[in-house]
């Protein structure tokens, strides 16, 4: 097991897309597209995501592209 530094965090708020509470954003997310990000309200910051990057740059591409689909699933769901 090896600890990694985390070289960056990033929140982000998705409102325009949907008003799903951030738990189930991110619980869909990872039961649909593999993908784990952190519900903005574990920290209070309800309707936003923690985006936090501390692996290789393969993994968070892959990660953004899974949720770019899920975006785009939900934008055409909220139609």
């Amino acid at each position: 097991f090896r600890f990694h530094k985390v070289l960056f965090r990033i929140y982000t708020n998705y409102t325009d897309i949907t008003d799903l509470p951030s738990t189930i954003f991110c619980d869909r997310l990872m039961k649909e597209y593999e993908t784990l990000l952190v519900p903005g309200s574990c920290f209070d910051i309800e309707n936003s995501l923690r985006i936090g990057y501390a692996f290789e740059t393969t993994h968070l591409r892959d990660g953004m592209n899974q949720l770019g689909k899920f975006l785009a699933k939900l934008e055409q769901e909220a139609r």
